[in-house]
């Protein structure tokens, strides 16, 4: 059971050796998703630019647009993107 306690931990991980400033995160999870809303609050406190999907079908048309340096995914996800790169 994650705790309100031990998400506010979470958020205090400060092991990030990034700039910032410079990456873009997009969402694809649902907020409801543990793993995506815990990764949601270290990199809003980070200070990370979040951009949220909203429509599965215009994935490929807004990574291309964002161009995000981090993306949180599941197994379907590239299994589409891997069959649509053999198929071509």
């Amino acid at each position: 059971v994650y705790t309100h306690e031990s998400l506010g931990a979470n958020n205090k991980y400060n092991n990030f050796d990034w700039r910032i400033s410079t990456h873009r995160y997009l969402n694809i999870l649902p907020l409801a998703h543990i793993f995506g809303r815990i990764l949601n609050y270290i990199l809003m406190n980070h200070g990370m630019s979040i951009y949220y999907l909203t429509d599965m079908q215009q994935f490929r048309q807004n990574a291309e647009k964002i161009q995000p340096t981090l993306l949180a995914v599941v197994p379907r996800l590239l299994e589409k993107t891997f069959s649509g790169i053999m198929a071509k």
